[in-house]
């Protein structure tokens, strides 16, 4: 009875915890439309600004020249002694003066609008990004929360079920962190510097410094491409392509992205029935072999990486390795725990979460070779 009245506990702190993130999640995405909409508002404010400050600016050049011409009147008109073409030219040099003035004006005056909507602009992508970052905060641990697999497990005995939710709770706070501060040291900064190589050329575009213009422009581009690159791959880590294909179709997608991004090669395998395995274990499998390839290219500097799948009738498998510079396995985990980077732990506590085992074999400067093995559940969750 008291194991009933500690799970019945358990599961409505879990289904109250679950309602208020959803509902959460609810509200940021409202915030989020709002924002976006904000933004698509302001950029054509931006827009028409722009185009109102280069017409003023030719309007300003042709001013200029009108009143070179009528000065010039002026002093043939002088030494003439024509004294009707005179007036007619000092009245005329008087007027564009004025017209000269208030086009300088209203160029300011734009200018400062200008610079206005840019920092509005600024603060509106700074809120999408914070808004983003919660809202996959939210959106990780609901996926945990509505995970099938966990809830199954919640219905064993008590003091399992605490153990698992709290690790599953562990494991979306630690993959919201890394993923905000991943958001933050990747697109987030690229996007930053893209906005300032454009105020840089704006500036050399406005002293006539066409060419240098030109090469800032070119920085702007490259800087885009790189965090467009960046955000393709955050996307395809909170939702693979192809994971309802199967399991060896989204890691086959992420290997081609990884393979052209970063000039690595990286062979496949697959054999078994790999398309069976349930939903929710897939998903957690795809985040443990990515989070491993990852590892191999970005950090282990590997050439060629080799990844061998096979799912058997009771058990799934895995081997990742690669020719990497390799690494003292017990020292990357202590010092990753001192830097707050979790993503190893996460690789064994998703593993141990499904009840499987993994082992990561590495020695600096002979690679690394990731082996896991999973039992797959009888039920399809």
């Amino acid at each position: 009875m008291k194991d009933d009245t500690i799970y019945t506990k358990l599961k409505s702190i879990h289904n109250k915890v679950q309602g208020y993130i959803a509902s959460n999640l609810s509200s940021v995405s409202g915030i989020r439309h709002e924002e976006t909409q904000r933004l698509k508002e302001v950029r054509e404010k931006l827009e028409y600004i722009q185009r109102n400050i280069y017409e003023t600016i030719e309007a300003s050049d042709k001013t200029e020249q009108a009143y070179k011409s009528a000065r010039q009147r002026l002093v043939d008109a002088t030494r003439d002694e024509d004294e009707k073409s005179q007036q007619q030219a000092y009245d005329r040099a008087e007027q564009l003066m004025k017209m000269q003035a208030t086009l300088e004006e209203r160029e300011r005056s734009l200018r400062q609008q200008r610079e206005y909507l840019m920092k509005e602009e600024r603060e509106i992508i700074q809120s999408l990004a914070r808004s983003d970052e919660m809202a996959n905060k939210f959106r990780l641990a609901l996926e945990l929360l509505e995970d099938q697999a966990v809830n199954a497990m919640l219905g064993a005995d008590s003091e399992k079920s605490f153990k698992i939710l709290a690790a599953a709770f562990s494991l979306a706070e630690r993959d919201s962190r890394a993923l905000a501060r991943d958001l933050h040291d990747g697109p987030a900064q690229k996007l930053s510097g893209a906005i300032m190589l454009y105020d840089l050329a704006e500036r050399y575009i406005e002293t006539g410094k066409n060419h240098e213009a030109i090469e800032e422009l070119r920085k702007v581009k490259k800087q885009m491409q790189e965090a467009m690159a960046d955000i393709r791959t955050f996307l395809f880590q909170i939702y693979p392509q192809g994971l309802e294909e199967g399991l060896d179709v989204a890691l086959q997608r992420y290997a081609k992205q990884a393979s052209d991004r970063y000039g690595v090669e990286i062979s496949f395998q697959a054999s078994g029935d790999i398309v069976s395995i349930p939903m929710a274990l897939r998903s957690n499998l795809f985040r443990v072999i990515h989070q491993a390839m990852d590892n191999a290219i970005q950090k282990g500097d590997a050439k060629n990486v080799k990844i061998a799948l096979s799912a058997g009738t009771d058990a799934f498998s895995a081997k990742i390795s690669d020719d990497g510079k390799g690494f003292d396995v017990e020292e990357a985990k202590a010092d990753a725990r001192e830097r707050g980077s979790y993503g190893l732990m996460n690789m064994e506590e998703r593993t141990r979460l499904f009840g499987g085992n993994i082992s990561i074999d590495s020695s600096p400067g002979r690679g690394t070779t990731v082996s896991m093995r999973v039992p797959i559940p009888e039920d399809d969750y």
